[in-house]
């Protein structure tokens, strides 16, 4: 889903973290809902992160702010 939505994949997605690229401004809309924050500044790379208790109600609605 992310990358139909046009999101960068940083590093090929291998485990439950996905390091995707993304903008400032799609950033700080992500933090009105969730505590986000670069992991690399200098690429604007973000890492995500689920458990095995992540529904799939937060996945999607944290895919529908980008």
């Amino acid at each position: 889903k992310l990358l139909q939505k046009g999101i960068e994949l940083y590093y090929p997605v291998h485990t439950n973290m996905v390091f995707c690229v993304l903008t400032e401004a799609v950033l700080e809309k992500i933090n009105e809902y969730y505590d986000v924050s670069y992991w690399d500044n200098e690429n604007k790379v973000v890492r995500l992160a689920t458990t095995f208790s992540t529904s799939l109600k937060s996945i999607d609605k944290l895919i529908s702010l980008l």
